[in-house]
């Protein structure tokens, strides 16, 4: 049975799925943000449940701020964002800077990410240590990251993340497989790997 958009005039964000109707108007702002675009209702537990319009990054964020927003909160900050969320998903390489962000740190070639040639998007070395990153998160598919390899690149020893031993592997099998893997170990890692970069006395 088709849900009644006129329900959503009275909805209360509130934490975890909820389904519809219900007495209380509780809806979360994923499922929220689902019928605003016009799908037909459906419970969301994670973000394998969205439609494909959804970024999966940006609504795991969301999943996140609705569970663990107070009432007040949640209700006057995420109300926006129900009809900006459809529509948010875009290319892989957008979504994996989505994850950088969300976890706290800055893509340093974000300015890439708009290219739809993947010719475009490639980056040279000598262009990595112009830009002096601070930190190089490694994963290959198949294959071992090596930092000590990394770090003997031509220039790259004039870089803050080589001096400072701030290298990292984060496994492919956490971040580059398809499916939810990236958006909740892959994310974790990140977090993780960043958090104690940012924070190294804590």
């Amino acid at each position: 049975m088709p849900f009644d958009f006129q329900q959503l005039a009275n909805f209360r964000l509130a934490r975890g799925s909820h389904k519809q109707p219900n007495k209380g108007g509780n809806i979360c702002v994923n499922e929220a943000a689902v019928i605003a675009a016009g799908f037909q209702y459906r419970e969301i537990r994670d973000v394998s449940c969205l439609p494909d319009c959804f970024s999966r990054p940006v609504s795991e964020y969301a999943i996140y701020l609705n569970d663990f927003m107070m009432h007040r909160a949640r209700n006057e900050l995420l109300v926006p964002f129900i009809t900006r969320l459809p529509g948010t998903s875009h290319a892989p390489w957008v979504e994996e800077e989505r994850l950088v962000e969300i976890a706290g740190g800055i893509d340093i070639f974000a300015d890439r990410g708009n290219q739809g040639a993947a010719k475009d998007r490639v980056v040279t070395a000598e262009e990595v240590v112009a830009r002096k990153p601070d930190l190089i998160i490694g994963s290959w598919c198949g294959k071992k990251f090596r930092p000590e390899r990394v770090a003997t690149r031509a220039g790259f020893d004039r870089t803050p993340a080589v001096q400072n031993q701030d290298l990292y592997e984060i496994k492919s099998s956490l971040i580059l497989q398809p499916g939810p893997a990236a958006l909740t170990d892959g994310l974790a890692e990140l977090q993780k790997i960043i958090g104690r970069w940012a924070r190294p006395d804590d």
